[in-house]
């Protein structure tokens, strides 16, 4: 019988033995694996950086982390929607294979992280980590905010294309608009909401925070925010986010 971590190196590997083959065909499904691979990578220097700068440049530590925590969630469903239903390792091929449900769930897990979108994360993760440390006495609770927020990034995306494929298997129609009307919404706030955050005055980004602070993302990010001075509080907020 496997371990839990055997199994999650197995899929892994498996992923990107995928991403190998893909490479070496021809066709448009290998130009939309480089296209994604040099996204991802795009997206999460940008991200990265972004990170760094806020954590090293900004007064309002606490508005700062709470809001981009809670807005890169926001930004993974919603791609996660427009996106479709992609399944990097197919679970009807494993399901008769000798493995558990909870295996089977961390394997497909691990899947997903060991793509082109779990590379992007990881350098946003790296930023965020670069960007909120401050002192030895901070790493620790840097450490668990970063691997609860890489979790939680994780589980969500993994959740929105199972409820979006659960809905497109029973309701297609439905699917589509579903998946239409984000791609609508996500571009209209795309195009208002960073303007209308920028023009906020400090007391409405705190109240603002306040606010985005009672989600677990929120909580994550007032953790990161706190790290550096109450090193003992930042993990009590981690630990109620996770």
């Amino acid at each position: 019988m496997m371990t839990d971590a055997a199994v999650c190196a197995l899929f892994a590997r498996t992923r990107w033995r995928m991403l190998r083959g893909v490479l070496r065909s021809s066709g448009s499904q290998k130009a939309a694996v480089v296209i994604g691979m040099i996204a991802s990578a795009i997206a999460g220097i940008a991200g990265g950086i972004a990170a760094v700068a806020i954590g090293r440049t900004n007064d309002d530590l606490d508005a700062a982390y709470v809001t981009l925590t809670t807005g890169v969630v926001v930004v993974v469903v919603m791609v996660g929607v427009i996106a479709g239903v992609t399944q990097p390792v197919d679970p009807r091929v494993l399901a008769t294979e000798p493995l558990g449900q909870r295996q089977l769930g961390l394997g497909l897990l691990a899947a997903s992280a060991a793509g082109p979108p779990g590379l992007s994360a990881l350098l946003v993760a790296i930023g965020l980590f670069a960007g909120a440390v401050s002192g030895w006495f901070s790493i620790v609770p840097i450490t668990f905010a970063v691997l609860a927020f890489l979790a939680t990034l994780l589980l969500v995306s993994r959740t929105t294309i199972n409820l979006l494929g659960l809905l497109a298997a029973r309701h297609p129609r439905v699917g589509q608009i579903v998946v239409g009307l984000s791609s609508l919404a996500f571009y209209a706030a795309f195009q208002v909401i960073p303007r209308q955050v920028a023009d906020l005055d400090d007391d409405a980004r705190s109240r603002m925070a306040n606010l985005l602070a009672v989600t677990p993302m929120g909580q994550i990010g007032r953790g990161l925010a706190a790290a550096g001075t109450e090193p003992a509080i930042a993990l009590v907020h981690v630990a109620i986010g996770s």
